[in-house]
């Protein structure tokens, strides 16, 4: 799991497949991982579909949308 949390804090969002491919780790492996930190609260499903998921890192996000929140209030 702390590769797949590595690589997802490195792209902030990636489908298990990508990670699968880019860590040389089985798709299995790889979703039980996103699986585990999803119940951490660490990632978050995106696409809402039952395929093709997308996975992103919760914490980047927020920070980031935070930073454009504060940034359209300025002006």
């Amino acid at each position: 799991a702390l590769q797949v949390l590595a690589l997802l804090r490195d792209r902030i969002a990636l489908s298990v497949t990508r990670a699968a491919g880019e860590l040389a780790l089985t798709w299995p492996t790889v979703n039980s991982a996103i699986k585990r930190l999803e119940q951490l609260g660490i990632a978050r499903e995106m696409t809402g579909h039952a395929r093709d998921r997308v996975y992103a890192y919760d914490r980047q996000l927020r920070i980031l949308s935070d930073g454009i929140g504060t940034l359209s209030e300025k002006r």
